[in-house]
């Protein structure tokens, strides 16, 4: 075997390795992409196997392995795909902050329109309990006004009217219970 021949097999040899080396660094940055992973030039340099001044001198005359398969210098390849990935995370993350954002003003409307029932529900339990209430009581009413002109009924009809006043208390007492339960469960919707 001549010279020749010994430092065109060097060449071939060297080469390949090359070829591998470029191989690897692009395949290191494309695994990044693929997870949507940002990563150092260092990074890149260990995941390939090479040195970062391999990357780096590279960089600075790129050879035609380099153009071939960065379409320029290693590191401005690796730069250019990290500012990809970096891109597609901020759009990723705008259209979370849309979705958030749409996402929280249906969950207002929907408060809104519970609230909405819960006011009309409340509303009709009152003017329930007060026809209850007071159709209840009319009858009774109505028969001790026949009997006004009795002093012994007019002292049954003020215990009454006592007791009937304690009841109505003790009903404006349970109505704001069951209002402030409402509020609270109101509040606490609005927080989920």
């Amino acid at each position: 075997m001549t010279i020749a021949d010994r430092t065109d097999a060097m060449r071939i040899k060297r080469a390949s390795v090359s070829d591998a080396k470029h191989r690897a660094v692009r395949a290191a940055v494309d695994r990044q992409v693929t997870r949507g992973q940002t990563a150092s030039a260092a990074a890149v340099a260990r995941a390939a196997d090479v040195t970062e001044s391999f990357l780096y001198r590279h960089e600075a005359s790129p050879c035609r392995l380099c153009l071939d398969h960065f379409g320029a210098g290693p590191v401005s390849y690796h730069r250019q795909q990290m500012q990809l990935i970096i891109e597609a995370a901020d759009g990723r993350a705008e259209q979370d902050a849309r979705a958030s954002v749409a996402s929280l003003r249906a969950d207002l409307a929907n408060a809104k329109a519970t609230n909405q029932r819960l006011r009309k529900q409340v509303a009709a339990l009152e003017r329930r309990l007060g026809q209850t209430f007071g159709a209840g009581h009319q009858h009774e009413i109505q028969a001790a006004l026949g009997t006004l002109h009795d002093p012994e009924q007019l002292a049954q009809l003020e215990s009454e009217v006592r007791r009937l006043t304690r009841l109505c208390a003790e009903k404006d007492e349970e109505l704001t219970a069951v209002r402030r339960i409402n509020a609270e469960l109101t509040r606490e919707h609005n927080r989920n």
